[in-house]
C-alpha cells in the first residue's frame, strides 16, 4: 500500500488555510469600532452580547475592557487613544 505523504499534507494545508480565513472574516466582522490601533469588538458569551476594548501590541491585542453597552466601549476606546497620543506628544517636546 503507497501512501501519498505529499497530496495529504496539501490537503491539510488547504483545509487550515481557509479555517484561518474564515476565523479572520468573522472576527473582522464583529470589529464596531477602530481608532489608532484601538478597538471595540462585540463578542458574543451565553447568548449574551458583550463590548470588549482592545489595545494593539507588538503580538497581539489585549483587552483592556469589556462592557454591556456599545456606547461605553467606544468611549473608552476614544480615551485610551487620546491618552495614548497625549503621553506621545509630551515625551517628544521633552
Amino acid at each position: 500500500m503507497k501512501i501519498n505523504l505529499l497530496g495529504i499534507i496539501k490537503m491539510y494545508y488547504i483545509r487550515f488555510i481557509n479555517l484561518k480565513q474564515n476565523i479572520m472574516k468573522n472576527h473582522l466582522e464583529n470589529i464596531v469600532f477602530n481608532i489608532n490601533g484601538f478597538f471595540v469588538e462585540k463578542i458574543t458569551q451565553n447568548n449574551l452580547p458583550l463590548y470588549h476594548v482592545f489595545m494593539k501590541g507588538v503580538t497581539h491585542a489585549t483587552c483592556d475592557s469589556a462592557y454591556k453597552d456599545v456606547d461605553y466601549a467606544i468611549v473608552r476606546c476614544k480615551y485610551l487613544e487620546k491618552e495614548l497620543n497625549d503621553s506621545k506628544t509630551k515625551r517628544t517636546l521633552n
